[in-house]
């Protein structure tokens, strides 16, 4: 599968993070970290789930495919909801307002950091228009 979610979809979102130097530039004053789980059902925790994240930290900001050692906040998600957000049909925030996207961890440091996760969004603009469900 090339579409979004995919083993693809991170290697192409890996390397337009690490290509965009803008995104590159920003350096929080400290690390900060997030992980994406995306099931195969709507129990995430109990089904077989693709799961990355992104680290944004002194040496630039990172996409890899896997769990971090340490990740401040966490999203969850079946398949369904993560394309729906990924498309544009559904905002993130109406996802999880409806109960359909799990977030876990540090909530205080998600809204300190909104400014670096809108930049992600813009790096990852190019991907999601070729990479659609």
């Amino acid at each position: 599968m090339n579409g979004y979610p995919s083993a693809a979809w991170i290697d192409r979102a890996a390397g337009a993070v690490a290509g965009d130097a803008a995104l590159q530039q920003l350096r929080p004053p400290e690390p900060f970290v997030i992980q994406q789980t995306v099931g195969t059902a709507t129990e995430v925790d109990d089904a077989p789930s693709l799961v990355w994240h992104v680290a944004f930290g002194p040496d630039g900001v990172h996409l890899r495919g896997g769990r971090p050692a340490h990740a401040d906040v966490t999203f969850a998600c079946d398949l369904e909801t993560a394309r729906s957000i990924h498309n544009g049909e559904q905002s993130a925030q109406g996802a999880f307002m409806a109960g359909h996207l799990r977030v876990g961890g540090d909530i205080n440091a998600l809204l300190a950091h909104q400014d670096l996760l809108a930049s992600l969004s813009d790096a990852l603009g190019a991907v999601r228009d070729v990479t659609g469900p």
